[in-house]
């Protein structure tokens, strides 16, 4: 037996080639720095704690196990709302040249 233990192993990784808006990349930059890690570390536990925290995929996550498993009990697909491209904010139903003439448009 060894005195030192072997590392564990590296997970694997796949390469995610993305674009994002240059205030987001530098908001990333930046936190990267504060952190003194890389944007790799903060996309990553991002994403873990996005995962690990949304009650709703969660429940969507395990349907679809439960599914893969029995498809008689299979629960229906759970639908997001739909969001702009860009925003975290779902859209809204009034379309946005009612909006407009309504002055209420987010500027």
């Amino acid at each position: 037996m060894p005195l030192i233990p072997a590392p564990p192993a590296a997970p694997e990784k796949d390469a995610l080639p993305l674009r994002l808006e240059r205030e987001l990349h530098a908001q990333l930059r930046d936190y990267a720095e504060f952190l003194g890690s890389s944007k790799e570390y903060i996309v990553t536990a991002a994403l873990r704690r996005v995962f690990r925290h949304d009650k709703d995929f969660l429940a969507w996550q395990q349907g679809r196990r439960d599914a893969a498993k029995d498809p008689a009990t299979a629960t229906p697909a759970r639908s997001a709302p739909p969001t702009d491209d860009m925003s975290d904010e779902p859209r809204s139903a009034i379309p946005e040249v009612a909006r407009k003439a309504a002055g209420k448009d987010r500027a």
